[in-house]
């Protein structure tokens, strides 16, 4: 997506739109920190397969990549702003699916739908700050994007243990909280002054070309996030933990997350961008060194029994 800086200039921001950005970002947020280990553990508990309840994840994934692919056509048909709304709308009906049928096949598709339209969410509101923020504030309202996003990614999980994941309400208050995000984000843009202009496929393979280190990190990034929302709670629930704990490690996973943004929304306005981001990578994969070594000293234990 390229951006209307005309619009902005360098002075004022658009916080009626980056207001609305944050909302939706957070709903999408949300709806991913809780359908990722709901899903995963009802089917767990319905006897699901670990390798279908894979898939069904990979089916969300497949959503994310259609949405890229067709999103300069869609940009073309509609503005940002009916996009995001009408993405929202979608995703409180995919959630309201899952709540309304336990069939796998629909499931699935529910699934793919939801990617699609989470994606489209998430793409076109990172595109939309881009436009309504100038870049001396960039760094510090990304923070406050990124906390609302992986805030919204730590609060989903904690609804589990109060809703369970039989019976389909966790997935119903959901639709309902995204449909009133629909809403409200339909009365901030109408005080927007920006919008993203419409992009291309094209502009998207071509931006691949220019910057293959940053769209490798992203790659890496999400497998990771997938892999270990998706197969974490399952591998405690097969542990021997609760549902109500598996459920609670993504909101412990995500917790530091959310609370690092807005010091690296500071550091990214202050510091050369490329050197926080490969400063930000290198000590995110330290961090997995531990978890290799606890791995093989509960090896070791068992082994030792």
């Amino acid at each position: 997506m390229t951006s209307k800086t005309v619009e902005v200039g360098d002075i004022a921001p658009d916080w009626p739109a980056i207001i609305a950005v944050v909302l939706g970002v957070t709903a999408f947020s949300v709806a991913q920190g809780l359908t990722y280990p709901l899903i995963s553990l009802s089917l767990e508990g319905r006897g699901v397969s670990a390798a279908t309840i894979g898939l069904n994840a990979m089916g969300f994934a497949a959503g994310l990549a259609a949405a890229t692919l067709l999103l300069g056509h869609l940009t073309r048909c509609a503005t940002a702003d009916k996009l995001i709304i009408a993405s929202l709308c979608g995703c409180s009906l995919c959630l309201a699916t899952l709540a309304a049928t336990s069939s796998l096949p629909i499931w699935f598709v529910a699934r793919f739908a939801l990617g699609f339209f989470v994606s489209m969410v998430f793409m076109l509101g990172e595109a939309w700050l881009n436009t309504a923020c100038p870049d001396r504030l960039r760094g510090r309202v990304s923070g406050l994007y990124g906390a609302g996003m992986c805030g919204g990614f730590a609060a989903g999980p904690l609804a589990i243990p109060l809703l369970g994941t039989s019976g389909g309400l966790g997935f119903a208050l959901l639709a309902i909280y995204i449909a009133l995000v629909a809403f409200l984000t339909g009365l901030l843009t109408m005080g927007a002054r920006t919008r993203p202009e419409p992009s291309s496929t094209r502009d998207l393979f071509a931006f691949f070309r220019h910057a293959p280190i940053l769209i490798l990190m992203v790659l890496m990034f999400g497998f990771a996030d997938i892999a270990a929302i998706s197969a974490m709670p399952v591998y405690f629930v097969k542990s021997g933990h609760s549902q109500a704990f598996a459920a609670l490690s993504v909101t412990a996973l995500a917790v530091p997350t959310a609370l690092a943004q807005p010091f690296i929304g500071v550091l990214l306005d202050k510091l050369p961008r490329r050197r926080v981001a490969i400063s930000a990578a290198a000590v995110a994969a330290t961090g997995y060194l531990p978890f290799r070594w606890l791995y093989r000293r509960r090896c070791c234990w068992r082994c030792s029994r």
